[in-house]
């Protein structure tokens, strides 16, 4: 599909999904996806920098964003919902052995400092930070083309699997589910 219909055709799905929850009830039961975070003192980044260039480097490359061997950090969902290290220390006190990742004897304190440092990380790899704008469109255009030209109906329906989207993921996340299906196991791709 063509970037501009693809997008006109997002922004009426996201329409139409979010509406059967308002935004404020929808904040009320879940925490935001990217929290807002103060940010931290610069010599608590620069140990934390210090500190996961010798920990953690070797597997998640230099910048965090993914090594040969382990995950992008700065874009883990685990990271990002993370406020000071409280998410990140289980994994790396106990380590994930089935993934390759070892245990790591690393306290509280430099823990919480890896993880300024990674929440200091700009979201995008063009080094600032990314914002994501919430795409609308019309949500009769995009029903019509959800039950038409889009052949979604092939795979999903309103009343099955998106039943209540709107109330289960942030506009956000449906934007990047759809705009970005790379990201995810399967993807959604027009049918002929």
């Amino acid at each position: 599909m063509h970037s501009g219909r693809r997008l006109r055709f997002l922004g009426s799905v996201i329409l139409a999904c979010a509406a059967t929850m308002t935004a404020s009830q929808a904040a009320a039961q879940r925490a935001p996806d990217y929290p807002e975070r103060p940010a931290a003192a610069p010599e608590q980044v620069a140990r934390g920098q210090q500190l996961f260039k010798s920990n953690c480097s070797f597997c998640h490359g230099s910048d965090g964003r993914g090594g040969e061997t382990g995950p992008n950090l700065v874009r883990d969902q685990v990271v990002l919902a993370d406020q000071h290290g409280e998410l990140i220390a289980p994994v790396v006190q106990n380590g994930i052995p089935g993934r390759g990742m070892p245990k790591l004897t690393l306290s509280a304190t430099e823990i919480a400092d890896i993880a300024a440092w990674l929440h200091s990380q700009p979201l995008s790899d063009r080094g600032t930070p990314s914002t994501l704008d919430i795409l609308v469109g019309n949500a009769k255009e995009g029903e019509a083309y959800f039950n038409g030209a889009g052949h979604c109906t092939q795979c999903h329906s309103v009343t099955g699997d998106l039943a209540a989207i709107g109330a289960r993921y942030e506009p956000k996340m449906i934007q990047n589910r759809i705009g970005r299906p790379a990201l995810q196991r399967r993807s959604c791709r027009p049918r002929p």
